[in-house]
């Protein structure tokens, strides 16, 4: 069985045939790269306010707790 790896930004935006499918979808090259850019910054906050909740952080009393760990505890 082949290993299918994920593709980069870098392989997206220099691949010919998802750049000939975004032209044949009426984008232009600039206008596709935006687009792509714009939906990996979007899909990036998340993936950022998880690592941030995650964070320790003290409490008033001197506790080192995590946003993690109280959805548990």
């Amino acid at each position: 069985m082949a290993v299918i790896a994920e593709l980069t930004m870098t392989d997206i935006l220099s691949d010919p045939l998802i750049l000939a499918l975004a032209r044949a979808d009426g984008l232009t090259e600039a206008a596709y790269r935006t687009m792509m850019h714009k939906a990996a910054a979007r899909l990036e906050r998340p993936r950022a306010a998880v690592a941030a909740a995650s964070q320790p952080r003290v409490t008033p009393r001197g506790l080192v707790r995590s946003e993690a760990a109280l959805c548990c505890a």
